[in-house]
Formats: structure tokens, sequence, C-alpha cells
């Protein structure tokens, strides 16, 4: 049995409901907004529920309804589009070694959840590899700083196009690494983010349209440590 689990990123949460039924949507999201989890595992597990679910297993109904909000309110992804999140994901993740006409603007810095993201915070490189190499020489000074060691970093990376003057454009491809360096999470360019479904824009697994209600295993009372949580399209 495919471990689905996993995509649920505190311990606690995750023994809670390690017997919650969940659909194939809801896993969708789930998986989608992992913070935890790279993005090959991503894609690798939303390819197993498209291999082993069919679009009426998609359209299942939620059974985690959170009290507070009306089922109307419950958006979640049907097949199609879970499938092609995980096309354009790869393309992505494929196309950040295309260096050709692109401009790579990359940042280590300590995990916020301020939001602030300032272009002149960011070192340039040609290409991928060189940008990358950047963040490993990042991460081996704080990692040689003993007052820095344990402090949450995280890399982000923009691959950039320019145009034929060599101006760079205003949005790109962006690559989300955690601590280690691996992808945890991609964010398209304008260029790429235009799925539809039946006329009308669909977002992506990643995006906060989608909602999902994950029972909490905490009471009123309890004092519980957080992380910042990054998604904002679970409910708790």
């Amino acid at each position: 049995m495919y471990n689905l689990l996993r995509f649920i990123d505190s311990p606690d949460i995750r023994e809670y409901n390690k017997d919650t039924y969940f659909t194939p949507a809801e896993w969708a999201v789930l998986i989608g907004m992992s913070c935890r989890q790279t993005m090959e595992e991503k894609t690798e597990a939303l390819q197993y529920l498209l291999d082993h679910f069919d679009e009426e297993a998609f359209m299942e109904e939620s059974r985690n309804i959170e009290p507070r909000m009306p089922p109307d309110h419950i958006v979640l992804p049907s097949k199609e589009m879970t499938a092609r999140t995980v096309q354009l994901w790869q393309e992505i993740l494929t196309d950040r070694y295309n260096s050709e006409g692109f401009l790579y603007a990359v940042k280590y810095a300590e995990k916020t959840e301020d939001g602030h993201d300032d272009i002149s915070d960011y070192i340039f490189f040609s290409g991928y590899e060189k940008a990358y190499a950047y963040l490993e020489r990042e991460k081996r000074v704080y990692q040689e700083d003993e007052d820095m060691r344990d402090i949450e970093r995280t890399g982000r990376m923009y691959r950039i196009k320019l145009d034929e003057k060599g101006h760079r454009s205003d949005n790109g491809d962006c690559y989300l690494f955690d601590t280690d360096l691996r992808i945890i999470d991609v964010l398209p360019s304008v260029e790429r983010d235009s799925l539809y479904e039946n006329g009308r824009c669909i977002p992506l697994l990643n995006e906060y349209e989608y909602r999902v209600y994950v029972p909490f295993p905490y009471q009123a009372g309890n004092i519980v440590k957080a992380g910042i949580i990054m998604s904002r399209n679970l409910s708790w």
C-alpha cells in the first residue's frame, strides 16, 4: 500500500489521522501542499492516485467537513486537473536546466512568514547549476556557525526570462528549497499559469483555492508548538 500519510507534515496530526478516510481529490491537495516532501515525491504520489483511481472516484464528495464551513464551499480538484498539474510541475522541474535566454535569481535566508521578498536581496547567475552552487556555499556558512546552524532556512530561486535586449521580465518560474536544499515547491511563471477546465481558470494543487478539512488532535487549552504554516488551504 502506498504511504500517503507521510504527506501530512505534522507527526501528531499524521498519527491522529492514520485511520481517517480522505478521498483521492483530498489526498491530491494534501500531497500538493506538503512542505516536507520533495517535488519528485509529490509528483510520484500524485501519479499513483492517477493510476489507481478513476474520474468518478475523484468526484467523490468529501467526508471531512469542517463544522463552520458550508459543504458548497468545499473545492477539490478533478482527475484531469490533477494530471495537468503533475505535467506542469514536471515541465518546470525539467526546464530549470535550460538556461538559454534566462537569468537565475537566488537567495538563502531564514524562513519567515511576513511574505517579504525584495528582488534586491537576490544574487544573479547565468545558469541553474551556478545558482544552486551558491545555495550550497551559503548552507555551509550557516552550518559552520554554532549560533546559526539550528535556524531553519529556505532557498528561493527564480528562472527569469530575458527579452531580446537582455532585459529581465517581472516574473519567472520559482523554485522553493528547504534547509537541506531539496526542492519542495514550484510556482509557475505567468506564461505557464493558465490551466483551464470547462472554460474557466483552475488553480494548481499548491494554491489556496482548494479546501481540505484535516481533523485536529488537540483541544482548547493545549499548548502546541507550531512551525510556520506555509499553506492557506488546510483547515485544522
